[in-house]
Parts: C-alpha cells; structure tokens; sequence
C-alpha cells in the first residue's frame, strides 16, 4: 500500500517537474509524462529531480533575467550579477538623454531667432527723428505765393528822433517849436555825422517812408541812404516850393545829386522789404533838423 502510494506521488511529481520545464521555470526537456510504474526508485527519481532543478547560476537561458537583483543608475537599469545578461554599467540607457547633447528642437541661446528684430537694426516705418517732415512747414519758410511773412493789416508807425542814432557833429536839442518836440539838428560850423533811423518791419509789403524835415525855402534837402543804397548818395527834397520856414512832412523821394531840382529817379521812393530791421540814413545837405519819421504799406497814407 505504501509502495504504491510513493509511486504515485513520485509520478506526480515528475508531471509538475515537467509542467514547470514547457513554461521555462526549470531547463529540464519538456515531453509526455513517464508512464506510471516506468520504473526507477524514490531514491533515483529524487536524485534526477534534484540534478535537474539545481541550475548552476552560471548557465541557463542567457535571454532569461528572473531573479537577478537591479540597481537603477543615472545612465539606466544596472544588473548584478555574473549571468550572460547582465548589462554594462557603462552602456547609456538609449533613451535618456545624454546632457552633453543638444536638444535639436532647443533654441541655441547664441543663436539669433531669425523672426526677432535686430534691436540695432532701425525699423524702415520708424520715422528718423533727425528727419524733416516733409508734410510740416518750417515757419521760417517763406511763403512763395506772398513773397514771404506778408501783412494782413496796413500798418503807420511813427519814431521820433529820440530814437534815432546820431554820429559826428549831430546834436538832439528840443525844438523852439514846442509842439514839435525832440529834433536831430546840424550845428553852425558841422563838418560831419549822420542820423540814422531803424525800422523792424513786421512783415513783408511795400513801404512807404515820410520824413518831417525843417524847410527853409529853397534849402529843403538831404542826402539819404536806403539799407546802404545808392551806390553814392541820393538826395531827397521836403519840397519844391520856395515857400516855407517851418516844419514839413514829405514822402521820401530819390534826386541824383547831378539833376535838377525836383528832376526824380523815384518819386515816391518806396521800399519792397521783407520783414526784419532796416535802415534810413540821413546826411546834411540843405535842411538843418529833421524831426521825425514815418513808416507805412499805406500808399494812400497822408500825415
């Protein structure tokens, strides 16, 4: 009873032995399973059982890594032991990234983003700001339909002779006539100096200039200049009557010096001036004080 009982677990055995060699467990050669009372002794089947489960740790299935303890390393998964597959501890894990390699889909930081403007670059639709624009007038332009700044308004403006700049033997004295006030007059025994009136016209227009000169008869002249023209003096006459001792207003008249009386080169002699300072120079000739002046763009202005 016992015998058969000991075959039967020893054939139960070999049949689990053999199960577990076809699933790769154990390397013993998978087949049909030994035939009850195939022979052989507890002793005998134990000892086979034996050798064939008692695998050397050095051979085996070199594609099999059951069992064989791991250590996770930077570069990857590290197996111990001395089995055919064992990894090289300095074989990189393919997919980590090495860190000494560039990332192809990371932007060099010294690479310059070719979508990024050049912040050195001057963007063609910014306006240089050292650039006129050619929509905006320069006030200092001149007009060229007006012949620059020109008046909108006529103008009278009077400047007396405390105004005006004496030179040489020229002396402002209060007139006898007290009405007339401050006059520029030519001493007895002058030999020289001029009296000279300047005007800031505030806009460009034609300019007409009268000059309040003492008339004594036939002597009623000067000489004058005009912003330094003639070339030579012109002279210029109050009136071309024999009459008068006193004050008289005339508008300024241009006589060459070598014509007769009252034969003009301009009469009146009206000044087309741009706007700014100018110049009326008087000299002795004739007339011995000259009172004041007036500057106009009146032509039908009458003092």
């Amino acid at each position: 009873m016992s015998m058969m009982r000991a075959e039967e677990m020893n054939l139960i055995a070999r049949k689990l032995i053999i199960a577990l060699a076809c699933s790769g467990i154990v390397t013993v050669g998978c087949g049909a399973a030994p035939e009850e009372g195939s022979g052989g002794s507890d002793s005998e089947t134990e000892t086979e059982t034996e050798t064939e489960t008692d695998t050397d740790g050095t051979t085996g299935d070199p594609t099999t890594t059951t069992g064989a303890p791991t250590t996770e390393g930077p570069s990857g998964t590290e197996t111990m032991g001395t089995s055919g597959n064992t990894t090289d501890e300095t074989t990189d894990d393919p997919t980590t990234e090495d860190p000494t390699t560039e990332d192809p889909t990371t932007e060099d930081p010294t690479t310059e983003d070719p979508t990024t403007e050049d912040p050195t670059t001057e963007d063609p639709t910014t306006e240089d700001p050292t650039d006129t624009d050619p929509t905006t007038e320069d006030p200092t332009t001149e007009d060229p339909t007006t012949g620059g700044n020109a008046c909108d308004e006529l103008i009278v403006e009077e400047i007396g002779a405390e105004d005006a700049i004496l030179t040489g033997d020229w002396d402002l004295i209060m007139s006898m006539q007290m009405a007339e006030g401050m006059v520029a007059v030519w001493p007895m025994g002058a030999e020289e100096g001029t009296v000279t009136w300047e005007y800031d016209a505030p806009c460009a227009d034609s300019w007409h200039v009268w000059v309040r000169m003492f008339d004594q008869g036939e002597f009623d002249s000067s000489f004058v200049l005009v912003d330094g023209a003639p070339d030579g003096w012109a002279v210029t006459e109050v009136d071309c009557s024999d009459n008068g001792q006193n004050y008289r207003w005339g508008e300024l008249n241009w006589r060459d010096p070598q014509a007769d009386v009252c034969d003009y080169v301009e009469d009146p002699w009206f000044q087309d001036w741009d706007a700014g300072v100018h110049e009326v120079t008087f000299a002795y000739r004739e007339s011995p004080a000259i009172s004041r002046l007036i500057f106009t763009n009146d032509p039908n202005f009458t003092p």
